[in-house]
């Protein structure tokens, strides 16, 4: 990972392959289930900083988001990425609506 931060400042991944679920639909005997359409667990032994930001909503009205990651210690650049980045859209300003079923 450090050579690769050599040639970029950034590095734009998925946050998950699903968007966010329903809170109703988290088994509270196994919450950690949600993980497995998670992708960013695979940072946190690396040390990198990653922030999180809203990229609109999936087809069934729930959040998503990509991650963007950066060098050790250079949280500046990934905060700085992240605000440029929202500063273009208006993604974090959208609601997500409630799923069928749940309301």
């Amino acid at each position: 990972m450090a050579e690769l931060f050599t040639e970029v400042h950034i590095v734009l991944t998925p946050t998950g392959h699903l968007g966010a679920p329903p809170l109703a639909a988290i088994d509270q005997l196994q919450p950690l289930n949600v993980l497995a359409s998670l992708h960013t667990p695979y940072w946190n032994p690396l040390g990198n900083p990653t922030l999180a930001i809203p990229i609109g909503l999936s087809s069934e009205g729930t959040p998503l988001s990509i991650s963007l990651s950066g060098k050790p210690f250079d949280e500046s650049t990934v905060l700085r990425a992240g605000d440029a980045y929202q500063r273009l859209t208006d993604h974090h300003l959208r609601t997500p609506t409630t799923p069928k079923g749940l309301s």
